[in-house]
């Protein structure tokens, strides 16, 4: 038999009802080109996750950064707030010392504390002479005789600053 003609295989392929079904149906996913594409995917699912893990490396970077930048403006504001404070208990210090130096200044007024002008003033107009005073107490007059009566030579009234008796 020798090979058939051109016409006589396109007359068997046009009558075939297998043929007629399958002519125009072709697959154009081979196995090669399936794993070419597997692989292309791959490699790109690779790449991606290697961006995400170096975007999430800078995320991390630029959080501990921000989070250093954070820390060190914090302890900033804090040494501030220390030294503010210091200043103040030093400035507090100050005027309590110089209060206190004021207060040792400043002359005492009192019965026990009288200034020497005012205690001579009242020496000299007192109804009770100043020796029996500082001897035996105010008031007391002669502690012998038992008496409370001022012993002093001096009138019994007071006599002011301008000196008139009234």
């Amino acid at each position: 038999m020798g090979p058939a003609s051109a016409d006589t295989v396109a007359r068997i392929n046009q009558s075939s009802v297998i043929m007629g079904r399958y002519r125009d149906a072709v697959n154009p996913d081979s196995a090669e080109e399936k794993l070419e594409r597997r692989a292309a995917e791959a490699q790109a699912a690779r790449e991606e996750a290697l961006a995400q893990e170096e975007a999430a490396k800078e995320a991390e970077k630029a959080a501990a950064k921000e989070e250093a930048a954070r820390q060190k403006e914090m302890e900033k504001l804090r040494r501030q707030v220390e030294k503010q404070q210091e200043k103040e208990e030093a400035a507090r210090q100050r005027a309590a010392e110089r209060r206190t130096r004021q207060v040792e200044k400043r002359p005492r007024v009192g019965p026990a504390y009288s200034r020497p002008r005012d205690h001579a003033f009242h020496l000299r107009h007192a109804s009770v002479d100043p020796s029996d005073f500082f001897r035996h107490g105010p008031g007391l007059g002669d502690s012998l005789s038992g008496s409370r009566a001022p012993t002093s030579s001096h009138s019994s009234a007071i006599v002011p600053r301008n000196g008139k008796v009234e």
